[in-house]
């Protein structure tokens, strides 16, 4: 019985060990069905998930900041410099992206090429505005050059928006992409809310 009794013990074990390797397994199969391969950023199914998850935090939510962020004249970019450094230039944005938001707290999105998103809950207009200067001056410091851009180098325009609900966010989501082009129209390298 002391043997039977061990063996058991010992399969216990593994069983115990294999379900967590298998749990870590899902939650890596998870993390990359829900990211962009190039950028790290979230793909779509990444941002419907964060959307999820605040919907579930309810009244307590508060406002979300949408940031639809453009990289400009990037077909340029890639047509002058390859595809290899175009890869580079928009792993380059998503980290002077990410170096202006909460790692965690906020989401960044790739929803197209050259074209980000940004979610962050839980801050007011005066904050928002701050993050999208500071991600302007983050892609104005990288210095990647880009002579048939009218700046000399990389940049990026972005259209700003508040949703005080998360059902108000496509709607928000559509006035940013206004503002986006707003900026565009200005001049790039800029922001419009």
């Amino acid at each position: 019985h002391a043997e039977l009794r061990q063996s058991l013990s010992e399969r216990e074990d593994e069983v115990v060990q294999r379900t967590a390797q298998l749990r870590e397994a899902l939650r890596e199969l998870d993390r990359v069905a829900c990211t962009d391969p190039l950028t790290g950023a979230l793909n779509r199914r990444g941002r419907d998930e964060f959307v999820r998850a605040l919907a579930a935090q309810g009244a307590r939510l508060g406002s979300v900041a949408v940031l639809l962020i453009d990289v400009d004249h990037f077909k340029a970019y890639n047509d002058r410099y390859g595809h290899r450094a175009g890869d580079e230039a928009l792993r380059a944005s998503v980290a002077a992206i990410r170096a202006e938001v909460r790692e965690g707290a906020d989401a960044v999105v790739r929803t197209g090429g050259e074209e980000f998103c940004v979610l962050i809950p839980g801050v007011g207009r005066a904050r928002v505005l701050n993050i999208a200067r500071a991600i302007l001056l983050g892609m104005y410091r990288r210095d990647i050059e880009h002579r048939d851009s009218e700046h000399g180098r990389l940049s990026c325009s972005i259209g700003v928006a508040m949703a005080y609900a998360v059902d108000e966010l496509e709607t928000a989501m559509d006035r940013a992409d206004e503002a986006l082009y707003r900026a565009k129209r200005r001049g790039r390298n800029g922001y419009c809310f």
